[in-house]
């Protein structure tokens, strides 16, 4: 598309503009005797006279050729073209004639735009290579609601119809009438079962958009539309132009006012980021995937994203996927990774969600980057990494948690740390802390215990998470064990904490709990094992 100018022009004007190329001295029409002046078609009229004539007592523009005749239908005079009515009027606006010098002109009043319908602006010419406001003539009073639409006239004057086309570095989507079209937009092509591409403009009301229990029957269906989500486009409601690289908020394509606003990716060529690649179909039934056919944006898929509702923050609880009540159906998801090098956990149909997930897997998942545990997509809803805090809303109170900032030593990016960072003890990137009126807490941990055969997984825990750390313990000459590092409780038990004989501390401690009633000189305790201490694990949050 060539660079043109933007016209605005109204489908209807009280004032004509002189012609683009009209003479500085518009030529009066003088006519014989027994003909009314000003009439168009008189024989009489003197051969001499040519050129533009206006009217001011009617504010129209007529044009006489070389013979002295008024012009009629289509005419190239100085390089534009103009349209000439059966009387010789000069016409603007919606105009239907052929392409040939001569072609009898008319006012276009209603029907389908085609090659023929052209757009005169104000000065009477023709429109080319330009950018035109105005309301399409239905046959109908406008619509006062409605203030018009922008059409794009190529260099033969025909609207651009049904049809994407790049402009300046943009793309715009005109439909079946030249329209521009905005918001939700759907592309119907050859990759899809059609013979030539269409683009449907998406509301509420595309019943190819709908979900649920479209027949009637009670199961779940969808249309060809939401089952194939990666054919959506979206035009910016300002400009028109095709979303790209970028994130859009907006209702769900086919959802009214009554559903709530959604986050929306498109890639860089415009297409809606869903769990499938563009230039697939799926068919009606079909609901598996394979590796081909994912979008190259996908870097996980088939996940269950369990949220952590606001008032388990804090806590290991997670609510189940939705509707599922099982661990092998639910609630499906992916996780993307936008063009700004960050991921996103996503809908199937590619809206975004936020907030922290317990993620887990399908077995028959094609990619898998992120394994199961936790993960935070609160930071604009991008995956956190690294340290940080949270508050429980009904609560008050705010929670250590730690995202691995990179790949290794057993830990991925992103997930949730289990194990000892900083002097935190963390499970699941939340910090362990004791829970209740005491200063510590004797913790135990499956996933420590079970990582090597050395590994206690017991650990003694302050209210914030922090790990009591113990030193070595020793045995004096009378046999008794002693060292290690004490701390005692507000309720007379005094707990000692020593390193482990073998492996590392961070996978557990030797902890021994020395009794308040027995006042034993040197006592070393009793040691504790898993079945002192309080397990922490993962409890689904009961319906």
């Amino acid at each position: 598309m060539r660079k043109a100018a933007f016209i605005f022009a109204a489908a209807c004007c009280c004032m004509i503009c002189a012609p683009v190329q009209a003479q500085a001295e518009p030529l009066t029409v003088q006519v014989t005797a027994g003909g009314e002046e000003g009439d168009a078609g008189q024989a009489g009229v003197e051969a001499s006279k040519k050129g533009w004539d206006y009217r001011p007592e009617v504010n129209e523009w007529y044009f006489y050729g070389d013979d002295g005749a008024l012009l009629t239908g289509r005419r190239d005079i100085q390089g534009n073209t103009y349209f000439f009515d059966e009387t010789g009027r000069m016409m603007t606006g919606w105009v239907q004639c052929g392409d040939k010098e001569g072609d009898e002109a008319s006012a276009f009043e209603s029907g389908g735009v085609d090659d023929e319908v052209h757009f005169c602006t104000t000065t009477g010419a023709m429109a080319v290579d330009s950018w035109i406001f105005s309301h399409v003539p239905d046959g109908e009073a406008l619509d006062v609601n409605h203030e018009g639409d922008w059409f794009y006239f190529d260099s033969k004057s025909r609207a651009y119809r049904n049809q994407k086309v790049s402009y300046e570095g943009n793309d715009y989507i005109f439909d079946e009438n030249g329209a521009r079209v905005s918001g939700w937009v759907y592309e119907c092509s050859e990759k899809n079962g059609y013979e030539q591409t269409v683009y449907v403009s998406v509301d509420e009301d595309t019943q190819e958009a709908k979900s649920g229990d479209l027949h009637g029957d009670g199961t779940y269906a969808e249309g060809v539309f939401a089952h194939n989500p990666q054919y959506y486009l979206y035009c910016d409601l300002e400009s028109g132009s095709v979303v790209k690289s970028a994130w859009i908020d907006a209702l769900p394509p086919g959802k009214g006012e009554e559903e709530d606003s959604r986050f929306y990716y498109f890639d860089r060529k415009g297409h809606l980021v869903s769990q499938y690649r563009y230039g697939f179909m799926r068919e009606e039934g079909d609901w598996d995937h394979y590796p081909q056919e994912l979008h190259a944006y996908v870097s996980d898929d088939k996940v269950w994203p369990c949220k952590i509702e606001d008032e388990n923050i804090g806590t290991y609880s997670y609510q189940g996927a939705p509707g599922s009540g099982t661990d092998d159906v639910g609630f499906e998801g992916f996780i993307m990774k936008a063009e700004d090098d960050r991921y996103y956990l996503c809908e199937n149909n590619g809206a975004r969600l936020d907030s922290l997930f317990l993620i887990r897997h399908k077995e028959s998942n094609s990619r898998l980057q992120f394994p199961n545990g936790f993960y935070d997509f609160s930071d604009r809803t991008a995956m956190i990494t690294g340290k940080g805090t949270k508050v429980n809303p009904n609560t008050g109170e705010e929670f250590y948690y730690y995202f691995a900032e990179s790949t290794g030593g057993g830990r991925k990016k992103g997930r949730g740390v289990t194990g000892v960072f900083g002097g935190k003890l963390y499970y699941q990137g939340l910090a362990v802390g004791a829970d209740g009126d005491d200063p510590y807490e004797l913790v135990y941990v499956p996933e420590i215990a079970n990582k090597s055969r050395e590994a206690t997984g017991i650990f003694l825990v302050d209210r914030e998470g922090n790990v009591k750390k113990g030193t070595k313990q020793k045995q004096n000459k009378k046999g008794q064990l002693t060292g290690g590092t004490k701390y005692p409780m507000d309720n007379g038990y005094t707990y000692r904490v020593c390193t482990p004989p073998q492996g590392k501390a961070d996978n557990g401690y030797e902890v021994y709990r020395i009794e308040k009633d027995l006042d034993i000189p040197n006592d070393p305790g009793s040691l504790l094992g898993e079945e002192d201490a309080s397990y922490i694990y993962l409890k689904e949050v009961e319906e």
